[in-house]
């Protein structure tokens, strides 16, 4: 499921492996913020390019 994946890739990518506190640093949430934007993007634009393929 999208969910699942975004969160599983971007947790991986961003969170401090050490988890020295409970909450997510800044760094993290800004890092965790541009991941998830453009993990949404990219999957919206690929299915626009399979919607003009479809349509071609």
């Amino acid at each position: 499921d999208l969910f699942n994946k975004i969160a599983s890739s971007c947790f991986s990518k961003c969170a401090s492996r050490k988890h020295r506190e409970p909450d997510l640093s800044l760094g993290e949430m800004s890092c965790t913020d541009r991941c998830v934007a453009k993990y949404l993007e990219s999957q919206q634009r690929v299915g626009e390019i399979l919607q003009k393929a479809n349509e071609a």
